[in-house]
């Protein structure tokens, strides 16, 4: 019997893609996200959906960004952390973002969210290590994603656009994301990829 796999922001983009890989692999999924609809539709077998809000509370764009991408894996963290510290096994695996690391311009409130889940993540590790739980992070480049959607200032879409062009006018597939994350759970309990960084080859930065 495979492990069961929780996986918040499941509706599209990067946790949707990892939603099918981890199927594919057998295991029994959790997926969680504000659209219960997006989720069923996956039709997944021996998978339970749940609408939750991880950031628990409306608010305007950059409390929101700070809400999901920060205080909601921290709520993610602290809702499965204790558990897994009783058992003495479990794996978290947080995504965060090259701009965990680099600053981007334009993407101030982005990059603070990202930075912040690279120190909780580091932090979070250091405390669970000790129990035989890995906390885990990949930090993916430019994806195929509905993230830019989410911003509604025109100028920052079209410096995005042309910025991909660059790449060759198309960003990573998501699914590469999700068979990395795949890889990094699949190593021996014992064993911590701590940090993967993943990015379209002709990514410059």
């Amino acid at each position: 019997m495979k492990k069961l796999i929780v996986i918040t922001g499941a509706g599209s983009g990067f946790g949707k893609e990892m939603a099918k890989t981890f199927s594919e692999m057998g295991h029994p999924l959790l997926l969680i996200g504000r659209n219960k609809a997006a989720l069923d539709q996956l039709g997944l077998v021996n998978t339970l959906t749940r609408s939750v809000d991880v950031g628990n509370q409306a608010a305007t764009e950059w409390e929101r960004m700070i809400n999901v991408n920060l205080i909601g894996t921290l709520n993610g963290i602290q809702a499965v952390l204790p558990g897994m510290t009783d058992r003495k096994s479990g794996t978290i695996i947080n995504v965060s973002s090259i701009a965990g690391f680099k600053a981007f311009e334009n993407h101030a409130a982005y990059c603070a969210t990202k930075f912040g889940v690279h120190g909780l993540t580091e932090t979070v590790r250091l405390e669970a290590s000790k129990n035989n739980v890995r906390v885990l992070l990949i930090s993916p480049g430019a994806a195929e994603t509905p993230l830019l959607s989410h911003t509604t200032r025109d100028d920052i879409k079209d410096g995005y656009h042309a910025w991909k062009q660059t790449m060759g006018g198309i960003s990573m597939a998501p699914k590469e994301v999700a068979n990395a994350v795949a890889f990094m759970y699949a190593m021996p309990q014992d064993v911590s990829i701590r940090e993967l960084v993943i990015a379209s080859t002709m990514q410059d930065n």
